[in-house]
């Protein structure tokens, strides 16, 4: 493990034009440099037609700064068959705003394949782009920082990072401090959110996050707006799956969330309705990922 993320981290120096990490003195050139050993190491798996894409067309797109929507990188799983099932489902929400929620799957040619592949499915059918409400996953960053002796910039060099592609690619990073009010303005203009309730990368569905239930409960009772499940899985190394749900409604969700309400426990507010949701979103999944929603807790 330490001399392939050495030799990730040697390649990426020599990508951003340094010939020895000592040189990356600039916040900028230290930023370029995690991008570019981050994408170097998470894109090992893809096939070599999107190796060849990654490196000529998406890492000089970070380094420039231009944006560039997830749902059009598509060419980067050149090699594998990604099979839609219930895809058709998403025809009723053209043009409409809505929530999106996935499990977060890491098996596949690359940790982000799902995000990117709803994403464009979800133009396909909607005309829309998914923008995505994610985590910050530091820990994708750690390794690379270890080994090239930038420990003491940690912090500031992640959140540079995470600005970059939060601007690029559109997406809401649920650590900026106006999370809520970002997610608000795109639902008013008319836009869908993607959201990943288990807050990290797994296999088997992991129990989702009664802060995202009550986000999901607020959300559709103020906007009247319904959810739709996309389960991603991996069939096998180069067979793909995203199987979408028929969409809840908002009177299904505030069913769920009058429990939590009723209940009177403020530990509770979202439990339900995350709790709905997850069930629905298992039954997008083949039995062995149900994981913590194999049986009701």
């Amino acid at each position: 493990m330490k001399e392939r993320v050495h030799g990730l981290v040697r390649r990426a120096a020599y990508q951003i034009g340094t010939k020895t990490l000592d040189s990356v003195s600039s916040q900028r050139q230290a930023e370029n440099f995690l991008i570019v050993a981050a994408r170097l190491q998470y894109a090992r798996g893809l096939k070599r037609a999107g190796r060849d894409y990654f490196g000529s067309v998406m890492v000089p797109k970070f380094l420039r700064g231009e944006p560039f929507p997830l749902s059009g990188e598509i060419a980067l799983f050149d090699g594998f068959h990604i099979e839609k099932r219930g895809e058709e489902k998403l025809a009723a929400l053209r043009g409409k705003p809505f929530i999106l929620v996935a499990n977060h799957y890491k098996k596949g040619p690359l940790e982000e394949w799902h995000v990117m592949a709803t994403s464009h499915v979800v133009k396909k059918h909607t005309d829309q782009e998914l923008r995505w409400v994610m985590g910050e996953g530091e820990e994708m960053f750690h390794p690379l920082i270890e080994e090239s002796g930038l420990h003491d910039r940690v912090a500031a060099l992640v959140t540079g990072v995470h600005k970059r592609i939060a601007t690029s690619t559109n997406t809401i990073f649920d650590s900026n401090g106006s999370t809520l009010r970002e997610i608000t303005y795109t639902i008013k203009v008319g836009e869908p959110i993607g959201l990943c309730p288990e807050r990290k990368m797994t296999v088997d569905l992991e129990k989702g996050d009664s802060d995202i239930g009550a986000l999901i409960a607020f959300l559709t009772r103020r906007y009247q707006i319904p959810v739709i499940c996309a389960g991603a899985f991996r069939a096998n190394n180069s067979h793909l799956i995203l199987q979408f749900s028929e969409p809840m409604m908002p009177d299904e969700i505030q069913k769920a969330n009058a429990e939590d309400i009723t209940s009177g426990k403020v530990k509770d507010q979202g439990e339900s309705v995350i709790t709905a949701v997850m069930e629905r979103l298992r039954d997008q999944l083949p039995q062995e990922l149900h994981g913590y929603y194999a049986k009701r807790h």
